[in-house]
């Protein structure tokens, strides 16, 4: 389930939804991120690479987390680009994977934003989020859900006989009143919930 939330990100097209895999490999997502101070980053990219002299370090362009620095030697010019992390369909991979993080773990924007801020690390903005999760993010998790939800209409089937169900529903909370709720049905016989819909309180 998280490798199909994290690679198969969907688009909206028309009405219907089409999956398209990510342009980056499982060890891309999968390997770790590291803080690091920007003095020390630097430091390293302060010699060439050819000869080993001084070099200029001139920032290209800072986008959220993503970082991109051009080098130039004083002695043998050569020049060469250098980005703190790839890019996804042209989206650095890091400000995505922060929406995710955030959307996914349940997480609230503004005090991930208010934290990351406190470390004076460089995040993206609240409409670079609200654009992920509408555009990626949002329908990944219908996606991946339609095809849960088809795999246990199938381990019904192979079951037989008659369903066993149960529901209830939610729309209110002590002291407070909603205007819509959520309507879940689970399976007694394979103890999983197999639909949930979102409702109008009249």
């Amino acid at each position: 389930m998280k490798e199909q939330l994290c690679f198969n990100l969907c688009i909206l097209n028309g009405n219907n939804f089409r999956s398209f895999l990510l342009r980056a490999t499982y060890s891309d997502a999968n390997q770790e991120k590291l803080i690091v101070y920007k003095h020390c980053l630097w430091k390293l990219l302060e010699s060439c690479t050819l000869c080993g002299q001084p070099c200029l370090v001139e920032e290209v362009s800072q986008m959220g987390t993503f970082l991109s620095v051009r080098t130039t030697c004083s002695t043998c010019d050569f020049t060469r680009k250098w980005s703190s992390q790839p890019f996804v369909n042209n989206t650095p991979a890091g400000n995505l994977a922060l929406s995710a993080a955030i959307l996914f773990t349940g997480s609230s924007f503004a005090k991930v934003s208010r934290m990351l801020n406190a470390l004076n690390i460089p995040a993206i903005s609240q409409s670079t989020f609200t654009l992920h999760s509408g555009l990626y993010l949002q329908p990944t998790i219908l996606h991946v859900w339609k095809q849960h939800q088809l795999e246990l209409f199938d381990q019904l089937k192979a079951l037989g006989g008659s369903l066993i169900l149960g529901a209830d529903g939610r729309s209110d909370s002590p002291g407070h009143s909603a205007k819509y709720g959520s309507y879940s049905v689970l399976e007694s016989r394979i103890n999983k919930v197999i639909d949930i819909q979102l409702v109008q309180v009249f």
